[in-house]
């Protein structure tokens, strides 16, 4: 009688760790995500125009004409 006493209190404490981890919640790493902005057309095409007049070198007129076109 006494082993099973003993077998029964070591079983407890083997599972007492696992009952620990299940109140972990799922959806925290949910809560974390950031929302996106809405996409604003204006933005996105100055940035577009801004890259292009980086690596090309546009003059004041291509720049204008480039960002209505992205516009």
């Amino acid at each position: 009688m006494k082993k099973m006493t003993w077998i029964a209190c070591g079983l407890v404490l083997l599972c007492a760790p696992m009952g620990a981890n299940a109140t972990t919640r799922f959806d925290t790493p949910q809560e974390k995500v950031q929302k996106k902005e809405v996409p604003n057309p204006e933005k996105a095409a100055q940035r577009r125009t801004d890259e292009m007049d980086k690596m090309l070198d546009l003059t004041e007129y291509q720049y204008k004409k480039i960002y209505m076109l992205f516009l």
